[in-house]
């Protein structure tokens, strides 16, 4: 072997371990560091407004991060504590109403089909076996919810350096983003069309993916506080919040507020003889599968389809494996990389193609 060609090898060699080593590093803090690029992406017109307004990049950059502190994580703190206070909340008042079942309802003296179904659900649930498993359940439900709460506030000293890592690295891409791009298309090893090609390919799938999930979130939470208004639930704007942060999570987000509120509806209506209620439970059933959660099988999809020219597929195989591997982060990450993936191989069969 020569001297040239053993030295190219070593130097690659040399590169590849280096990169593993820095993956090591860094992989504690991936989730971070990825939420920072999406920050960036997101409120990056917001810095460049202020940018021109006050002319100094770091003054700029830093209203941008208190802006994005003040915008995102005020109402998550607020999100977190209503949900574990309406837990805790939710399951005395359901032990309440299955210890004093019998006080509660009342014979239906009618005969008619309606009666009867009344009656033979209440006589269930009025067993103490039933009542005994539905309260163990209600425990087991609550215990989760406490201890999942429990767990993120021991986690915090975590939670507080991945959240400095976020907002220190999102403050730097603001003021230097743009020098980091130039001077990773000047490293990549592609032709300049090609990296031009690239670069609008991420630019185009992430804007589509983050367009579509945040529209479609905001959309899903105003239809269901509509929809919570119309059924009487309580605090609807709250729980429509809730839902559209519930929303970022696919496929099951919203169903998390809405089941619930419909079973909770039905149970006690039935239990109370209230026909409006337990109906008023099956229409926001309805309601919620067809047009909350609708909104995101139906929507969604066409929306990232058409603004980033990619397939469906490739999306929902992107956030179901983004999710485990990146957290909350791989709704966006997974199907960039998958993108930033195929886009490389039609690069190079491409190239291949040419050359043959």
């Amino acid at each position: 072997m020569r001297e040239k060609d053993f030295s190219k090898y070593l130097l690659v060699i040399i590169i590849v371990a280096l990169a593993i080593l820095v993956f090591l590093l860094i992989k504690p803090f991936v989730g971070a560091i990825l939420g920072s690029f999406a920050l960036t992406y997101l409120f990056y017109p917001v810095f460049r407004w202020i940018s021109l307004k006050t002319g100094r990049e770091n003054l700029s950059s830093f209203l941008t991060c208190a802006f994005v502190i003040i915008l995102l994580f005020v109402p998550l703190g607020f999100i977190l504590n209503t949900l574990s206070r309406e837990a805790y909340v939710g399951y005395l008042v359901s032990k309440q109403k299955i210890v004093g079942i019998e006080n509660l309802v009342a014979d239906c003296q009618q005969q008619n089909a309606l009666c009867s179904t009344l009656n033979y659900f209440r006589d269930i649930l009025s067993q103490p076996k039933v009542k005994y498993q539905i309260q163990t359940s209600i425990e087991k439900v609550t215990t989760y919810i406490v201890r999942e709460i429990s767990d993120l506030v021991f986690s915090i000293p975590h939670l507080i350096l991945n959240f400095f890592i976020l907002i220190f690295l999102t403050f730097y891409l603001f003021k230097d983003g743009k020098r980091l791009i130039a001077k990773i298309k000047h490293v990549l090893p592609l032709r300049p069309s090609y990296k031009d090609h690239l670069f609008n390919r991420i630019e185009k799938v992430t804007y589509a993916v983050t367009f579509g999930y945040l529209i479609v979130a905001l959309i899903q939470g105003a239809v269901a506080a509509i929809g919570f208004f119309i059924f009487q639930i309580s605090s609807p704007i709250t729980w429509g919040a809730v839902v559209a942060f519930l929303a970022l999570i696919p496929f099951v987000g919203p169903t998390l507020i809405w089941l619930p509120a419909s079973l909770v509806k039905i149970l006690s209506g039935m239990l109370s003889h209230n026909t409006g209620e337990w109906v008023g439970g099956l229409l926001l059933a309805a309601y919620g599968l067809l047009i909350i959660s609708g909104i995101d099988n139906i929507l969604r999809p066409k929306i990232i389809g058409e603004k980033g020219n990619i397939h469906p597929f490739v999306v929902l195989i992107g956030v179901l494996g983004g999710l485990p591997v990146f957290g909350l982060v791989g709704i966006f990450a997974g199907p960039l990389v998958l993108a930033i993936t195929i886009t490389l191989l039609e690069l190079y069969a491409n190239e291949r193609g040419a050359k043959e």
